[in-house]
């Protein structure tokens, strides 16, 4: 074999050798969900979004009806992702189907779980914010109402008590009625804390629906707790978080 050709060929090998190794080294590389990355979302400049300024937390520890909320349950909710929102409904599902079957007419229902918070957010376009006067117009049009805490809530008409609210996600959170005029926020949560007036079901799918009109109305986005998109997945095991509570008044 003449020297071009052996030089040909153990560059060739050499060529294989590397993609496969490539390939290999590719491969035991950890995926990362973009949609639950940590990472928050990107200012133009390239710089993520301060936590301080995004921060509502500390206002929904104090806001929610009752004690306050455990840190555990909002990293819980915080930290959810796809895969485990699949296997969650999954989980209710079968656990609802074998109940279905089980359970007698004369058995007493099973006890609901002692507590949960749920959050959904509607979060501007970029380079958007959310102007004080849009706002109340919309919440007067959408029958929330201005109370405690200096939120804006759903008020249940038989108990007076309130369902949902709704705070600006950056700090204080509140709304200074004398101040709306000038306020500018890119963003709005809505939080509910079971069990409530209403039962979790239609207690959820009326905060649900009351953000989807915000977000339409303002041309916003719909978001989960951590201001990412809403996927189907985080709805689905939202709305199974919800099913097991009963109002207060046939708890």
């Amino acid at each position: 074999m003449d020297p071009f050709r052996l030089i040909l060929l153990l560059i060739g090998a050499a060529i294989v050798a590397a993609i496969y190794l490539w390939d290999r080294w590719r491969r035991r590389q950890p995926k990362r969900d973009a949609l639950f990355d940590d990472e928050l979302p990107r200012e133009a400049d390239g710089t993520a979004d301060s936590d301080d300024d995004w921060d509502v937390i500390p206002l929904l520890r104090h806001a929610v009806r009752g004690a306050p909320v455990e840190e555990a349950q909002l990293r819980e909710f915080a930290g959810f992702n796809g895969r485990e929102a699949k296997t969650a409904v999954a989980a209710d599902e079968a656990r609802a189907a074998l109940g279905s079957v089980s359970t007698r007419d004369d058995e007493p229902p099973a006890p609901q779980p002692a507590e949960q918070l749920l959050v959904l957010s509607v979060i501007a376009q970029e380079g958007e914010v959310f102007t004080g006067p849009t706002l109340s117009d919309l919440f007067e049009q959408l029958g929330l109402h201005y109370g405690d805490m200096r939120i804006f809530h759903r008020m249940d008409a038989d108990s007076g008590e309130g369902v949902f609210s709704v705070v600006s996600i950056i700090e204080p959170g509140y709304f200074e009625l004398e101040n709306l005029p000038e306020l500018r926020t890119p963003g709005l949560a809505l939080f509910m804390r079971l069990p409530g007036p209403v039962a979790g079901t239609a207690a959820f799918e009326d905060m649900y629906a009351t953000a989807q009109s915000l977000a339409a109305a303002l041309e916003g986005r719909l978001g989960d707790q951590q201001r990412r998109p809403l996927s189907a997945d985080v709805l689905a095991h939202m709305r199974a978080q919800a099913r097991p509570f009963r109002s207060n008044a046939l708890a």
